[in-house]
């Protein structure tokens, strides 16, 4: 089964990394030679930076720090823990951790153990 995972993400984090090239391109940021585009060079380029350490922080104040799970539903001040995740959003914040990495909002070693724990806890859940 672990295999099976690890071989998931592995295809998931290459859309998502792709998905971070794309709008790393000077064109998709508003560099390139094209009218509506929006931000300019180096400016385009930090707007795009401080949005992924926004999205990252979300996704840090979202994961159970337990499990490794992203939870499904987020109420009140976000001090109780959520006891639902999805399919979809345990993809997205492993994605996440991948993309985080690659843009030195975390380290490897932290992507790693965030990675590992999130899988681990998949590994151990009951099947039906």
């Amino acid at each position: 089964m672990r295999s099976r995972l690890r071989t998931t993400l592995a295809a998931g984090a290459s859309a998502a990394l792709a998905a971070t090239v794309l709008v790393s391109t000077p064109a998709f940021a508003g560099g390139g030679h094209h009218e509506g585009g929006h931000g300019h060079g180096d400016t385009g380029d930090r707007q795009l930076q401080q949005y992924a350490e926004d999205t990252w922080q979300s996704f840090v104040a979202m994961t159970d720090d337990r499990t490794g799970l992203p939870a499904d539903l987020i109420e009140g001040d976000l001090t109780a823990p959520s006891v639902n995740t999805s399919p979809t959003n345990i993809g997205g914040y492993l994605w996440s951790a991948v993309v985080a990495r690659d843009l030195g909002i975390i380290d490897k070693r932290e992507a790693r153990q965030r990675i590992e724990q999130t899988l681990d806890t998949l590994e151990s859940l009951e099947r039906h």
